[in-house]
C-alpha cells in the first residue's frame, strides 16, 4: 500500500505520527519506507507514466493527422466529382469567389458532420470505458470543445 500526505511542517515529524497511527489501525500492515514526494520524484518514479503519456501523445498527433488527410481526400473527391459542375458555372460567369464558397461550403459541411459523429462516439466511448473501468466519472467538455475547434481550424 502506498500512502502519500501533504504535510504543513517537516516530512518527517508527520512521517512519525502517521506510523504510529498506522500501527494502531493495523499492527500487520507494514510500514517499509517514508520519504518526502520530491525525493521520490526525482528518482524517476513516475518514469513509467511519461513514457505512455509520450506513446499516447504520439499516437493521438498521428491519428489527429490521419483524420485530416481522410478530410483532405474526401473534400478533394468531392470537388473532383463536381469538376463538370464547377466548369459549367464558370462558363456561365460565376466568378472565382463563388466557386471557392461552393467549394468551401462542402468541406464545412463535410466537417461539422464528422466533427459531430466524433463527438458523439468520444462521448459513448467514455460512458462504455466508465461501466467497464472502475475510473473517476469526469466529463471533460473543455477537451471536447477543444478537440473539435482543432479539427475545425485545420480543415480550413
Amino acid at each position: 500500500m502506498t500512502l502519500h500526505i501533504l504535510t504543513q511542517g517537516p516530512p518527517a515529524q508527520a512521517a512519525r505520527a502517521v506510523i504510529a497511527v498506522a500501527q494502531v489501525l493495523d499492527p500487520s500492515q507494514p510500514v517499509m519506507e517514508v520519504r518526502p514526494l520530491d525525493q521520490l520524484l526525482s528518482q524517476g518514479a513516475l518514469f513509467g507514466a511519461r513514457i505512455g503519456l509520450g506513446v499516447t501523445v504520439a499516437a493521438g498527433s498521428c491519428t489527429g493527422l490521419m483524420a485530416l488527410t481522410g478530410l483532405y481526400v474526401c473534400v478533394a473527391s468531392a470537388v473532383a466529382r463536381r469538376r463538370r459542375e464547377i466548369a459549367i458555372r464558370s462558363a456561365l460567369g460565376a466568378g472565382r469567389g463563388a466557386i471557392t464558397r461552393l467549394v468551401l461550403l462542402q468541406g464545412v459541411k463535410l466537417t461539422a458532420a464528422g466533427i459531430a459523429i466524433g463527438l458523439l462516439l468520444a462521448v459513448a466511448a467514455q460512458r462504455w470505458t466508465w461501466r467497464v473501468v472502475s475510473i473517476e466519472r469526469s466529463f471533460e467538455l473543455r477537451a471536447l470543445v477543444l478537440a473539435g475547434t482543432l479539427v475545425a481550424a485545420a480543415s480550413l
